[in-house]
């Protein structure tokens, strides 16, 4: 997902979870709905085939809804926003056809509401001005479907305001949605920015503290092993080719100790306070390379592996190396012991974030072994 896509699911990508409920929700009443609709006129009909096969359109349209907007499937992207919407402009045609001059009235017709509803279903999912564009798309479908629809003379109303009467449902929900959308991408805009401030001071709180402890080690380690050996020599007077064959060796171990972390990546830093320093295959440091909402995404991925009760430390490992061209390839193996649909559950919120922020994320394997391939950098 390019990053003019101002999306309330790449902002919170955890809101997926409760946005595909709202899928769910939207997409069985469209249904239910279309369906009451078409067997309460089911005897005005003049092509019941046509009519169920718009019934059949519109359950497809919404079955390729909810499997899209399934977290471990994100971003939703906009093609398949699209495509939902083709299959609902074809199921509002088929249903035209099936009722044509047959209805006296456009309210008559479950086609503008469904289809509105189908755009307030992705919302959550898709920028405003995409919203509007295929908002305002759909619109004009309807009104040219119900423009050669109604015959003169079929209603009461003169013929434009059946067509307005038709599209106003389309407009009216395509309003609301992108106006939901632009209030609640932009206060998540808003909190995202008040987040990185709070956390750019609390670094900076914690900055001198860190360094503090960092110097605290170092000091542990001088007196772990320089004290002793100026000790004994001090109380032996003297000094020997063994002392200064054990002088250069406290030299080395010293200076490659602190080699070792300044070069440190902070994934390494986090597996080694997790008691896993060797689970990082990273030789030149890639994962320095991530952005801050990538880190932090991996991070809580990791920290939530590590202390699951079924977490199999001898099988996890990550893989970092740079690819072809200017990214990093990422592979991360974990092995999770327990109930699949519980693991699944347990971990989805993390996949979710991890889609949006790796929008190649791949995972493969059924429990208790997974693999999760990824790249940035690009």
């Amino acid at each position: 997902m390019s990053a003019s896509e101002l999306t309330m699911q790449r902002f919170d990508p955890l809101s997926g979870l409760s946005a595909r409920g709202m899928a769910i929700t939207v997409g069985a009443f469209a249904i239910v709905y279309a369906g009451i609709a078409t067997w309460t006129h089911r005897d005005e009909l003049r092509s019941p085939e046509a009519a169920w096969a718009a019934l059949g359109l519109l359950v497809v349209a919404c079955t390729v809804m909810v499997l899209a907007s399934d977290p471990l499937r994100a971003p939703y992207s906009r093609s398949t926003n699209l495509l939902v919407l083709l299959l609902g402009m074809g199921a509002v045609t088929l249903n035209a056809v099936s009722t044509w001059e047959v209805l006296r009235h456009p309210r008559d017709d479950w086609g503008p509401i469904v289809l509105g509803l189908l755009i307030v279903a992705q919302s959550p999912f898709r920028p405003v001005k995409e919203i509007v564009a295929l908002g305002l798309l759909s619109s004009a479908v309807i009104g040219l479907v119900m423009a050669v629809e109604y015959a003169p003379g079929d209603s009461q109303l003169p013929h434009a305001i059946e067509v307005v009467v038709a599209v106003t449902p389309v407009l009216v929900l395509t309003g609301w949605a992108s106006a939901f959308t632009a209030v609640m991408v932009d206060a998540l805009q808003g909190w995202n920015r008040r987040a990185a401030g709070a956390a750019t001071a609390l670094a900076d709180e914690w900055r001198d503290p860190i360094a503090r402890s960092v110097q605290q080690e170092h000091v542990t380690v001088l007196s772990r092993e320089v004290v002793p050996y100026l000790s004994t020599l001090v109380a032996r007077g003297q000094l020997s080719e063994a002392d200064r064959i054990e002088a250069l060796r406290i030299a080395q171990t010293l200076r490659s100790v602190m080699v070792a972390e300044v070069g440190r990546s902070w994934l390494a830093s986090t597996l080694a306070q997790s008691g896993l320093p060797d689970a990082l295959d990273d030789p030149d440091g890639n994962a320095e390379r991530m952005d801050t909402d990538q880190r932090t995404a991996l991070r809580a991925l990791v920290v939530a592996a590590l202390h699951h009760p079924g977490f199999d430390p001898r099988r996890f490992r990550i893989v970092i190396r740079a690819a072809d061209g200017s990214g990093c390839v990422a592979d991360v193996a974990v092995t999770i012991r327990g109930p699949e649909f519980t693991v699944r559950s347990e971990f989805a919120p993390y996949f979710a974030v991890l889609r949006m922020v790796f929008g190649d994320l791949t995972v493969t394997g059924i429990g208790p072994a997974r693999r999760l391939n990824f790249s940035y950098g690009h």
